[in-house]
């Protein structure tokens, strides 16, 4: 994994300051900006893993973007269902817990909800591991079930455990990155939002390419 590179290749493309801005306006058209955003995170992903020369994708192919970014969201929607499963009786166990008359009764129900709490805490922990490894499969095949196959997800996690890690923490950066942009007022919150997008796509293919090297 080259950490730096992530955060430096977008200033190798020479219309770099084209594609982010273009990117940044793109990303201000309600909901559908942001699937296309997600979706040229991917299409970069997919540019390293093959290898391509012009990593920094461009626009020419709108319709494709944003249908690879619809198709990250819905992945990202169905390895989110359990933990939205699970919240739900811990809301109705906090409503029994707050109008129980006996106090066995509101402590046992206390005890499950702190042990659903514990499940989603876990959950969500392999969750920020999981997702970048869908995108990525993601990137690789163009196809939505090869993103959910839970089996080879884990495979390319555990293969490169350091590297999805350091993805983890490519990802709270490249957050801190984007946040930096309320500086510049809203304009630039886009601005930093389209280059950290951009990060994470370079990061989901390297580690990609680390764990299926594996096999």
């Amino acid at each position: 994994m080259d950490f730096g590179l992530a955060f430096s290749f977008p200033f190798k493309d020479e219309k770099w300051i084209e594609k982010i801005v273009v990117a940044a306006l793109i990303s201000l058209i309600p909901i559908v900006g942001w699937f296309a955003l997600l979706g040229w995170s991917i299409e970069i992903g997919r540019r390293v893993i093959n290898g391509e020369k012009q990593v920094l994708a461009d626009w020419s192919d709108f319709g494709g973007t944003l249908t690879l970014g619809f198709k990250a969201f819905l992945a990202s929607m169905v390895f989110s269902l359990p933990l939205i499963v699970v919240w739900i009786p811990v809301g109705i166990f906090s409503v029994i817990a707050s109008s129980a008359d006996g106090d066995t009764v509101a402590t046992i129900v206390i005890i499950l909800s702190f042990c659903l709490i514990c499940i989603t805490f876990i959950y969500s922990i392999a969750l920020v591991f999981v997702l970048p490894a869908s995108y990525g499969r993601l990137a690789a095949s163009n196809g939505l079930g090869e993103a959910l196959k839970v089996r080879e997800l884990w495979k390319l996690v555990s293969n490169a455990p350091s590297a999805y890690l350091i993805v983890v923490l490519g990802y709270a950066a490249a957050g801190f990155i984007a946040s930096l942009g309320s500086v510049l007022f809203l304009v630039g919150v886009f601005l930093t939002t389209a280059y950290a997008m951009a990060v994470e796509g370079h990061l989901l293919g390297q580690a990609y390419l680390e764990g299926s090297a594996k096999d």
